[in-house]
């Protein structure tokens, strides 16, 4: 648990990574991949041209000043770490409405592997 802390407080240091910044900033466009899991779909209205679904929504992408060496093959972190890194602003055009389930705490499940790929499912 220390090397983990001693880990991620190394790699989201001011002088190692700056969130307001994407991967690769003053290159080419960073690459979100997107995929999503329904779990239910319904009811349509058609009179209204609108329904309901239940999914998971999964981006992935790479953020290279996030990669570590190390004996790690995956890291499972909290969502909160979400708050100290650069994240796409993903949007559903045309969306109506939705939220996301917080029963006890937010459904978040973030993942960062050693190549710097962040996974991020809600």
């Amino acid at each position: 648990m220390a090397n983990t802390s001693s880990l991620l407080d190394s790699l989201l240091s001011e002088k190692n990574y700056n969130r307001q910044f994407r991967p690769g900033f003053g290159g080419p466009p960073t690459e979100i991949l997107t995929d999503i899991l329904i779990r239910s779909f319904g009811p349509v209205s058609e009179n209204e041209m609108m329904f309901s679904m239940d999914c998971y929504f999964r981006q992935t992408w790479y953020d290279r000043r996030l990669s570590f060496r190390g004996d790690i093959d995956v890291l499972s972190v909290s969502w909160q770490f979400l708050a100290l890194v650069w994240t796409p602003d993903t949007y559903f055009f045309n969306g109506q409405s939705s939220y996301l389930h917080k029963v006890t705490v937010p459904n978040k499940f973030v993942r960062l592997f050693p190549d710097g790929r962040l996974m991020y499912s809600m």
